[in-house]
């Protein structure tokens, strides 16, 4: 299938719009505390979503998220080149992942969708033949993303989705008005070229440390003097969930000032990634006219490790014939009562 098509999810307190291409979210409405409807999620036109640097926006990441050293993993003595397609490095699976493929649809009603994707074998230099399904279905207050996945040979899995959230539902920088939480102790070391070392540090006494609710702009002020953040000029960071047994668990929480929008992230994934939209404006205006500057969204991937392939003592991610997996993200939303315009850092 090549044709755009789009399915409309409805309860009384979700709206949500997925697009075939990507499997993507392009639109995610929740009521604030006024009852007013709000679109947490960036978005574009619908035949806009495959120019290169659009295409993750909102969109299902596979084979593997994130990153893959030097475009190479090894299976069996045997070494697979990927997609090059961030320097000599792999990103999100390269230029024919998940995100630029059209899914077909399976079922479908007026609260779920369930799609579904083969990924050819060394398509993109993945080994196997990848059949990935993934449903979305609204829950009461959640909304509810769960990927299950086979390979017909040994291959290396790792799968997300990349919603770029903004509480305020407006293009403004989430620095304004957003504070964070995440449930996790360390966070993985990086090169210069956003690959894990292989170590890990503590957050205490950093600017990463959001273990109790701290604002998005006082942690990213510290952009320009802390090292590790100017680097990625800002969070482009895999933090380790905390006592990670493959439940599905609360892992961060996010919150906003002038909606008092509140959503929690829960996922039975090791990691998350936080990137807190820290490059130059998109190239196209949204899909409501507006115009998406530096750091208008905040993304919180629930994933495996960056890199696991070459780090045996990351949590591993490989996916063998006999095996399947299931990914699950959930998003749940509420309003909070606040009666300051900015969050302090608190244990609340």
């Amino acid at each position: 299938m090549t044709e755009f098509k789009s399915y409309s999810l409805i309860n009384e307190n979700l709206r949500v719009r997925i697009l075939n291409h990507g499997a993507r979210i392009t639109e995610l409405l929740v009521k604030d505390s006024r009852g007013n409807w709000t679109d947490v999620v960036l978005g574009f036109k619908d035949k806009e979503y495959p120019e290169t640097r659009l295409s993750y926006c909102g969109a299902a990441i596979g084979p593997y998220a994130n990153r893959i050293a030097n475009g190479q993993l090894e299976i069996n003595d045997v070494v697979y080149n990927l997609d090059k397609n961030e320097k000599e490095n792999t990103l999100h699976s390269g230029g024919a992942g998940f995100n630029h493929q059209f899914w077909n649809h399976l079922s479908s009603g007026t609260d779920f969708v369930e799609l579904n994707h083969k990924h050819r074998h060394l398509q993109n230099g993945y080994p196997g033949e990848l059949e990935t399904t993934i449903r979305f279905e609204l829950k009461s207050n959640e909304l509810e993303i769960t990927f299950r996945t086979k390979s017909d040979r040994s291959t290396h899995v790792s799968l997300t989705h990349h919603a770029f959230f903004n509480l305020a539902g407006s293009p403004e920088s989430v620095e304004k008005g957003h504070a964070l939480r995440v449930l996790a102790d360390r966070v993985l070391e990086l090169d210069s070229e956003g690959i894990p070392t292989g170590e890990a540090f503590d957050v205490d006494g950093l600017a990463f440390d959001f273990r109790q609710w701290n604002t998005l702009a006082e942690a990213l002020k510290n952009e320009n003097t802390d090292s590790r953040m100017s680097k990625t000029h800002g969070i482009d960071h895999n933090y380790i969930i905390n006592d990670f047994n493959g439940d599905t668990k609360l892992v961060a929480e996010l919150k906003e000032s002038s909606t008092n929008i509140n959503m929690k992230v829960f996922s039975n994934q090791p990691g998350l990634q936080v990137y807190t939209g820290n490059y130059e404006s998109m190239p196209k205006f949204g899909k409501n006219g507006e115009k998406y500057g530096h750091r208008s969204a905040i993304c919180l991937e629930p994933q495996c490790f960056p890199d696991s392939p070459n780090h045996e003592h990351f949590p591993s991610t490989l996916l063998k014939p006999e095996e399947s997996r299931s990914v699950i993200i959930k998003y749940q939303f509420s309003t909070i009562k606040n009666t300051q315009n900015t969050y302090e850092k608190s244990s609340n």
